[in-house]
Order: structure tokens, then sequence, then C-alpha cells
């Protein structure tokens, strides 16, 4: 059996207008402890990296303004992303690259400890912005089990439910970064595709909050 490990990475969002005032920055960590389900692929023929009903079932909160309950329940919650075409064939054994693009896509229903809905549908939306890379490495049969390590750019937006709920501010621009996704039963095809079960999942997913400008006039200590 082979194993991989897909890793979507992300660069932080700049600061703009120098000499504002930067808040706190929030982080949600989207993860499925107790869990697993889920697939992802490549068809061999240039297509792209494919993530099918990837299960999440908790968020968690850090950063901010901590709300009464920094914690969730991500009830349903299922990833599906496509990145960009392949650009650069690999194999069990050589480096897949694809091209940016495609649809990064988190729904379900965000539950608090009482089971009070606190967002639904669309949790997070977002696509890469960078060409994922992905780099296969321990494959020796004699040395399972193996990997493959996937890294690309990625911006997101929020439910604006969700966002309230944990008073983030609804300017903020998220990044989806740290997601591992780890694939059991993987199997490669002669052309070089390949298809796994994801048997662990989690996506850090960070902000960025938007400048506070002074208004005209106003003073600011330094």
């Amino acid at each position: 059996m082979k194993v991989k490990n897909i890793l979507l990475g992300s660069a932080l969002v700049a600061l703009a207008a120098a000499g504002g005032t930067a808040l706190a920055a929030p982080t949600l960590t989207f993860d499925d402890p107790g869990i697993r389900g889920g697939t992802v692929s490549y068809d061999g023929d240039g297509g792209v990296l494919t993530g099918t009903d990837i299960r999440f079932n908790s968020i968690d909160f850090s950063g901010g303004i901590a709300p009464n309950e920094s914690s969730l329940t991500c009830s349903g919650c299922l990833l599906n992303f496509t990145t960009g075409a392949n650009t650069i064939e690999g194999s069990d054994t050589a480096d897949y690259e694809f091209a940016a693009g495609g649809e990064f896509v988190l729904t379900g229903s965000a539950l608090d400890s009482s089971n009070t809905v606190i967002a639904n549908g669309i949790l997070l939306t977002g696509t890469f912005t960078d060409r994922p890379t992905a780099i296969p490495s321990n494959l020796n049969p004699n040395t399972p089990p193996g990997t493959v390590n996937v890294s690309g750019f990625g911006l997101d937006t929020k439910h604006e439910d969700l966002l309230a709920y944990f008073g983030i501010d609804p300017d903020t621009s998220f990044i989806f970064s740290s997601t591992n996704i780890a694939l059991g039963t993987t199997s490669f095809q002669d052309n070089g595709g390949f298809s796994g079960t994801v048997n662990n999942a989690d996506i850090v997913n960070s902000g960025t909050p938007p400048v506070a400008v002074p208004e005209p006039g106003e003073t600011r200590e330094v």
C-alpha cells in the first residue's frame, strides 16, 4: 500500500496603507478528528488534481476576540477541489506540477455546543494562485509508507455568518495554508495517474485583517 500526504500551502497577503493599525490575525482550523473519507486523484492524461468529498467535522478559532465558544462542530462538511491542468507529468518517483486556478470549496454546517446552526452552505471558497506541485518521496516498497507533498498558493473567502460569530472583520483577506491531506490505499496507473482514499485531513486558514486608517485630523500615539 502506498500513502500520500498532500500539502496545500499559501503566502500571506501583505498589509497596505502604511501608518495604519494592524488588527489581530484570526486563524480558523478545519479538522477531521475521528472521521475519514474522500478521495484525491489525477487522471495521468494532463488533467487536474481533484479532491472529492473530503470530510471534516470541527472548526477551531484562534486570534482576534475569542467568542463564547472557540470550537464549533462542522456537520456534514465536505471539501472538494480542483487545481489547474497538469503542466509537468509525474509518476510514483517523479514530481507533478499543475497550473494555478481551479476551485477549493468547503460546504456544510457550523454548529455550536447546543446544536444551533451558526452558518450553513458554502463555508469556504477559493482558488489556487500559483502552480501546485506534487513531489513523491519514500516510495520504495521496501520502506513504506510512500508520500507525496503538494504545495500551492490559495486565496479564499468565508461565509459571512461564520465570520460574524467569531467577530472577524468581513473585509479580512484569507489564505488556505498548511492544508494536509494524507491518503491511504493509493494506487498508481501505468500512465502516471493515481487515486487514493483520504484517511486524514486538516485546513489551517489564516486571515489578514484590514488596516485601520486614522480619520483626517486624528492623532495616534506611536
